[in-house]
């Protein structure tokens, strides 16, 4: 075969299909080099000539890395918007609409947007040839790789890194197998103006206690951090790093920018300059799958509103457990504050939880005891945010765990049916199966709502009948009575509940 490439002489850009590549022409590349020396050296400049810069950044974006996401620092300059408790710059399409806008005014070329022009200029110089992948590999992919064991790419093995942060400080989990433990990395935000010093072009924005103000600065300032501190304990530049967050707006901020924060526009410039610096590829940037956008306030993992059910509905299980000999080993989707057992798996970075992220846990039907070499069966609460119910159920099906489920009454959702099915060969005889009356705002995301508001208590066995389950190991805890009726007939018997959950506005706790 051929090899199917094509050099655009009017955009710059050289495609090249048979390798799957974007680069820049040599000229062009000079040429956008040129320009953005041409105004780093200058003492002004007319909104015009920004734009220009900033015009041939986004456009050689696609064929050189981190260009686009240094756009935004020049249309905050365009519009003298450079700190941080200034309005936002507008977006372009509000920036072509507004046709009293003197585009050949002089402006000062700023510390800021100097500094700016220059991460322009060593872009260039340092990845300008480079070129940049048309079909970039999918995080999402890479991540799950990574779970199952998969090595892609044995000259760069894969990093996963669950990035955290809250007013106290900011942590980082670091993993280099899945079911490798963790090493932590943490620290205080009084780290932060040390490694921003005078980098930090925006005003800063930290609170009394040394804490950025904002959640989003915040979460995209920890994986700053945690990126640098990771540098002096990992060989970065030979390993694929995915990061976790679950911040969505902290990932969109450092990979393209952000228009409307200067101080998050900063975070993502220096984000972008600790790349060049380390010589990393640039890390993938996940959404981190406890995020809880979109799921309603009572249902989200973390501390429960004091309107809250969930806690009321966690005791009850768990009393019924106990009662009928099952205790659960592991609640998956908890925190310090709601964990019905010992053991858990929390959002973030928890001193006392087992592990950080529950999808992202290596195996959640049964656990290695170091002390016996034993392997034992887990009985897990399954009780996600709701956001995340196909992902949960699809994750116990594959690692056939054994447990309750409480999710959203969906006869029409795809992951039912799955569910169902695991309950009906362990519990024939017992109702397998209770439908509880909700607020509507407990079952946001439900995947039926025109017939009713309800939650769904589910016994589920994903086991194969095939595979004979591991004995259980006397160090962890005692074994567990193999039939489960009565726990689900206590299961049935929780006719208060309804009334409960009925009432969002009563204090349960």
């Amino acid at each position: 075969g051929h090899s199917v490439a094509q050099g655009g002489p009017f955009t710059g850009v050289h495609i090249d299909t048979l390798h799957g590549r974007y680069s820049m022409l040599a000229d062009k590349l000079a040429s956008m080099r040129a320009t953005f020396a041409a105004l780093v050296n200058a003492e002004s400049a007319t909104p015009r000539l920004l734009a220009q810069a900033r015009g041939k950044a986004a456009h050689y974006g696609c064929a050189v890395q981190h260009l686009a996401s240094i756009c935004p620092a020049l249309t905050q300059a365009i519009h003298q918007a450079e700190t941080a408790f200034c309005l936002p710059a507008p977006d372009l399409t509000e920036e072509a609409s507004n046709s009293d806008f003197d585009w050949d005014q002089s402006l000062r070329i700023s510390t800021r947007t100097r500094a700016a022009l220059a991460l322009l200029i060593r872009v260039t110089d340092q990845l300008g040839s480079a070129g940049q992948p048309m079909w970039p590999a999918s995080p999402t992919i890479a991540f799950e790789d990574f779970t199952r064991g998969v090595d892609t790419d044995p000259s760069a093995p894969t990093i996963v890194a669950l990035s955290h942060s809250s007013p106290a400080g900011w942590g980082w989990a670091l993993r280099t197998r899945p079911n490798s433990v963790p090493t932590l990395l943490h620290g205080s935000w009084a780290l932060a103006p040390a490694l921003l010093g005078a980098a930090w072009m925006a005003q800063p924005v930290f609170e009394a206690s040394g804490a950025p103000q904002d959640a989003t600065q915040r979460q995209a300032l920890a994986i700053l951090l945690g990126f640098h501190a990771a540098s002096r304990l990992c060989d970065l530049p030979a390993a694929s790093l995915i990061i976790r967050t679950n911040s969505p707006a902290s990932i969109t901020a450092l990979q393209h920018g952000s228009t409307a924060d200067p101080a998050l526009q900063d975070i993502a410039m220096l984000f972008q300059a600790a790349c060049l610096e380390l010589r990393t590829r640039r890390p993938a940037l996940l959404a981190h799958a406890s995020g809880t956008k979109g799921v309603a306030p009572e249902l989200r993992t973390g501390p429960p509103g004091p309107d809250s059910s969930t806690p009321a509905l966690r005791r009850i299980l768990h009393n019924a457990a106990t009662t009928s000999g099952n205790s659960f080993s592991l609640d998956v989707f908890a925190s310090s504050s709601d964990r019905i057992c010992a053991r858990y798996f929390s959002a973030g970075i928890e001193t006392d939880s087992e592990g950080c992220d529950a999808l992202s846990q290596p195996n959640w039907a049964q656990s290695h005891c170091p002390t016996c070499d034993h392997t034992r069966p887990e009985f897990i609460l399954l009780y996600p945010p709701f956001n995340l119910v196909k992902e949960a159920i699809q994750r116990a099906r594959q690692e056939q765990a054994q447990g309750v489920a409480v999710v959203p009454y969906a006869p029409n959702a795809p992951w039912w049916h799955s569910l169902i099915t695991a309950s009906r060969p362990v519990w024939a005889k017992a109702a397998s199966l209770r439908k509880l009356h909700c607020c509507p705002t407990y079952v946001g995301n439900q995947s039926n709502p025109s017939s009713g508001h309800f939650i769904a208590v589910i016994a589920f066995d994903f086991w194969a009948e095939a595979s004979p389950r591991p004995p259980s190991c006397i160090h962890m805890h005692l074994p567990r009575p193999a039939d489960t009726g009565r726990l689900l007939q206590d299961l049935s018997d929780m006719e208060t509940l309804d009334a409960l959950l009925a009432s969002p506005h009563k204090d349960t706790r």
